[in-house]
């Protein structure tokens, strides 16, 4: 049965099921049935089962096959023989397009949404943390430029200053999404039936591209941030310190 299914009636895999009919009313035989396996399932509420074998005179509505082709198999080719012997065939593939294809959409814009975001946010605070930084020690700056020393050394030292909190809490983002996202995600889909869920990444993307990407971008606030260096005066520090 579903995850949905076996979390609302408190049962798990080797615990028993009694279905059938009321007996007094219908005459109909109650049969136990043992729990086998447990699925993830969203679809029909995410509450669905599937039962081995049924004694009943009945025939069937229909029967599922699942079949794995060879590697050298023609797939279209073995999809039309099928079909024209009256078998409804459904590649995998074209499945999960239809089914979760508006599903996986919202998600990939969901993801670009919180790309373009997090380069923004990234941007404006390194920007506003360095100006902040930039402008307390507004004195200090003055005192050095009147000591000879070049801008191009004191925006060395506040790039510095700058990119190394980014630096952490890159780190700590790429730690926290790989040991508490799936967690996390998995948390949440668990409301909607989906059981068993599991983060397929991109090590290139997750590991090299996007923690690239906020580097620039932070370097590009960085930088935006101790542009006010410029209009730091050496004669300041002389006029003393408000």
């Amino acid at each position: 049965m579903s995850a949905m299914n076996a979390k609302e009636l408190g049962l798990d895999v080797g615990d028993k099921l009694r279905l059938g009919g009321r007996a007094k009313e219908d005459g109909a035989a109650k049969t136990d049935y043992i729990v086998c396996g447990i699925y993830s399932d969203i679809t029909n509420g995410g509450k669905t089962a599937k039962v081995h074998s049924i004694d009943s005179h009945e025939p069937a509505i229909w029967s599922v096959l699942y079949v794995s082709l060879k590697d050298s198999a023609q797939k279209g080719q073995w999809m039309a023989k099928y079909r024209k012997m009256g078998a409804e065939v459904t590649d995998i593939e074209d499945y999960v397009k239809h089914t979760y294809g508006q599903t996986l959409g919202q998600l990939h814009m969901a993801s670009l949404t919180a790309l373009v975001a997090g380069v923004f946010v990234v941007t404006i605070v390194t920007m506003l943390f360095v100006r902040l930084i930039v402008e307390q020690d507004r004195y200090t700056v003055s005192f050095y430029k009147a000591l000879g020393f070049s801008g191009r050394a004191l925006k060395r030292k506040y790039l510095i200053k700058g990119m190394f909190p980014v630096i952490v809490g890159i780190g700590a983002g790429l730690l926290a999404g790989n040991l508490l996202g799936e967690g996390i995600c998995g948390m949440l889909l668990q409301s909607f039936g989906a059981d068993s869920f599991r983060f397929v990444i991109h090590p290139v993307k997750a590991l090299l591209l996007t923690p690239a990407l906020l580097l620039a971008v932070a370097a590009a606030g960085v930088w935006m941030g101790i542009w006010e260096l410029k209009k730091i005066g050496a004669c300041e520090c002389c006029m003393g310190k408000e």
